[in-house]
């Protein structure tokens, strides 16, 4: 998994503009999706933002998840959002969480934040599209 691609290499804002080591796991975010991955590097410094909280209601009901299916990932490129569970997110965020994310699994929250897991201990959250921060 490249959590780069998950990086706002644009921004002025914090340092998000690559991944960061905390507490045993490496985050990724663009301030609209947050990633993380199991780390056993040290905890990197700098201004990367607090974004361990996100994962504090994170659902425990993962093993109960649907799995997604690939084609659910393979949107038209004219789509720019998709509706998904009573919910809306930006495709091109849906098409990069299925590029990166074998064995993806996932659950909308009843704030409409896209929760998912994958493979390799990935663990994520994705932004409803023009709505409160998750």
């Amino acid at each position: 998994m490249n959590l780069q691609l998950f990086c706002d290499e644009t921004s002025r804002r914090y340092a998000i503009d690559k991944p960061a080591v905390r507490g045993g796991w490496q985050y990724a975010t663009d301030g609209r999706i947050v990633v993380r991955v199991p780390s056993e590097a040290a905890d990197t410094g700098g201004k990367y933002p607090k974004v361990e909280w996100v994962f504090d209601n994170f659902p425990a009901c993962e093993a109960s998840w649907p799995t997604w299916q690939p084609v659910r990932m393979e949107l038209p490129g004219g789509v720019r959002v998709v509706p998904l569970d009573g919910c809306r997110y930006q495709a091109w965020y849906l098409r990069l969480i299925g590029s990166q994310c074998a064995g993806l699994r996932c659950c909308v929250r009843d704030d409409c934040c896209l929760c998912f897991t994958a493979d390799g201990g990935v663990q994520g959250v994705l932004k409803n599209w023009g709505e409160e921060p998750c």
